[in-house]
């Protein structure tokens, strides 16, 4: 994944509200990617289009979209 990319939530364990503000099925353009420790994890900056505002997500909870065409 890269910044441009349309993602979609889909491996996250918040099926409902949390404090964290997403869940599974939230659509979302990745901002930027974001490398907290490489041997770990990474997190993405992704804003979701459900309200725009920006959140740091792993990027093991999101899938790409990908066109049909």
């Amino acid at each position: 994944m890269e910044a441009g990319d349309l993602v979609v939530l889909t491996e996250s364990p918040f099926e409902d509200a949390n404090i964290f503000g997403y869940q599974n099925g939230d659509i979302g353009l990745i901002k930027q990617i974001v490398y907290t420790d490489e041997r770990v994890f990474k997190t993405c900056l992704v804003i979701l289009l459900k309200d725009f505002r920006e959140y740091h997500i792993p990027n093991t909870y999101m899938m790409k979209l990908e066109s049909k065409c």
